[in-house]
């Protein structure tokens, strides 16, 4: 073995252990975050509650929002190491290891040394990314079966096809209509590069099919049989809630915009290079036909929606850190007589760039407690309020309320009445009527209630934002 390859060696193991410093350090320390995190646990203890995994119970509810197969691997988690927000996050943490570690292993092992480190810096140091890694959602391990089917694509394995459908099935059990993505691509690279396959690979089409129906139906089937027809029109017609409804007359530029700062900027110069090198030189490989189109399809449809989340980019940000690696590889390639200079130059501006990115976005991410105030007051309305009580936050916060109060909760940020909100002139009247006496909330949201409709009770003072008042009948009506 030459020096170089074991300098290649010793710098992966560094780079693999500071994946896991930046993946696992205080990675249960803060309080699950409002939405996601806390929304996805208490699907999680509810499985452990009443033993439903099939149709996920939310709140004392059927809830239909994403299909089951995160919280159950988060469940199973849970009942091993108990259910904590180090269980609940450990999905995303684990997904986020392995895409990193896979993407920098196999620019390593295809373009080398540098360009390995320069695309393990553009995905390890991406806020976005880690953001989702290090916190309790789908998008990583999503992320991590669209990955994996990239590898498996590529690959001469006789199971492919057999994988494949699993893998598909995966990413329909996680984020449904997602699965049309890799799908699509999938279909179109055998169709260019497989073309004189096609008749003979039909029995592969036909098992990848057949996992496929098998294992999504009789999920579907069991839910329908449990939760009526609903649960059936709503994930195969509904539960993309708009994110694919594209109007290509209207463009938008948050998505490029996304790419150009989660890349810490300078890292989109190297990605365009790696995206037209790929595409005059190597166009006749699959592997880097399926690079580029998984790397820019999402960034392109998603300009043209009506929905602006950053984090859908997800699924592509592994394939931009392989085009950086081989962008890396063509332009150290392309100045062979100053190839030394230029590549200490690539290795000094890369480090400073990731430095402070690491700096200025990442810690801030590992120490993040952005649900601290809102979780004390729903810990102190668990040891004040009865398990059958219904408690009421008078804004938009309640699924940390849910989850850490143990109790139903319903929200009152408006006059809008619905299964999860209450309008405040019912609140009053449930407090009139003795139905409720718990109100949770910032200070001046339940005191501008309380003043508003003259209910009378007790302040009990939380913190220095959040409150809460116990009602009294006070025969408002």
């Amino acid at each position: 073995m030459h020096i170089f390859e074991k300098l290649g060696w010793y710098i992966l193991g560094l780079l693999f252990i500071l994946t896991l410093y930046i993946c696992f350090y205080k990675l249960g320390a803060a309080y699950l975050d409002d939405w996601d995190e806390a929304w996805y646990g208490e699907m999680a203890k509810q499985i452990i509650k009443t033993g439903e995994f099939i149709v996920l119970r939310w709140n004392g509810e059927y809830l239909f929002d994403k299909p089951p197969l995160y919280i159950w691997v988060t469940t199973l988690f849970a009942l091993l190491f108990g259910l904590t927000e180090f269980s609940i996050r450990l999905t995303s943490a684990i997904s986020g290891l392995i895409i990193i570690s896979l993407a920098t292993w196999y620019i390593y092992k295809k373009w080398g040394l540098l360009p390995a480190i320069v695309g393990y810096s553009s995905l390890a140091f991406n806020d976005i990314f880690i953001w989702r890694v290090r916190s309790g959602n789908l998008d990583a391990l999503v992320t991590l079966f669209i990955f994996l089917s990239f590898f498996v694509m590529i690959s001469q394995w006789k199971y492919k096809y057999f994988v494949l459908g699993f893998l598909f099935v995966c990413i329909f059990l996680t984020k449904t209509s997602l699965v049309f993505f890799p799908l699509s691509i999938f279909a179109i690279h055998e169709l260019i590069y497989n073309y004189k396959n096609i008749l003979k690979n039909l029995s592969g089409y036909f098992i990848l099919l057949l996992i496929f129906v098998i294992l999504v139906g009789s999920w579907l089937f069991l839910g329908k049989q449990k939760a009526g027809q609903e649960f059936l029109t709503y994930y195969l017609f509904k539960s993309d809630q708009g994110v694919f409804d594209i109007d290509f007359s209207k463009l938008k530029w948050e998505y490029l915009k996304y790419t150009y700062y989660s890349l810490q900027r300078r890292f989109l110069l190297v990605m365009l290079l790696g995206t037209i090198a790929g595409v005059f030189l190597k166009w006749k490989k699959g592997s880097y036909f399926l690079m580029i189109v998984f790397s820019y399809t999402l960034i392109f449809l998603l300009s043209f929606t009506m929905r602006n989340n950053n984090w859908y980019l997800m699924p592509s940000m592994p394939f931009w850190s392989l085009l950086i690696g081989y962008g890396t590889y063509f332009f150290i390639n392309t100045v062979k007589r100053l190839k030394t200079p230029f590549s200490i130059a690539v290795v000094l501006l890369t480090f400073y760039v990731s430095y402070k990115t690491f700096i200025g976005h990442i810690i801030p991410i590992m120490h993040t407690s952005s649900s601290t105030k809102q979780t004390q007051t729903a810990l102190k309305a668990k040891s004040l309020s009865k398990p059958d009580e219904t408690l009421v936050r008078m804004d938009h916060l309640y699924p940390s309320t849910i989850y850490y109060s143990d109790r139903h909760v319903l929200s009152s940020p408006s006059s809008t009445d619905g299964v999860l909100f209450i309008s405040r002139v019912n609140v009053a009247k449930r407090i009139d009527q003795g139905k409720l006496q718990w109100l949770l909330g910032k200070k001046g949201d339940v005191e501008s209630f309380v003043k508003e409709y003259k209910v009378s009770g007790r302040y009990i003072d939380v913190n220095d934002e959040e409150v809460i008042f116990q009602a009294k009948k006070n025969n408002y009506l």
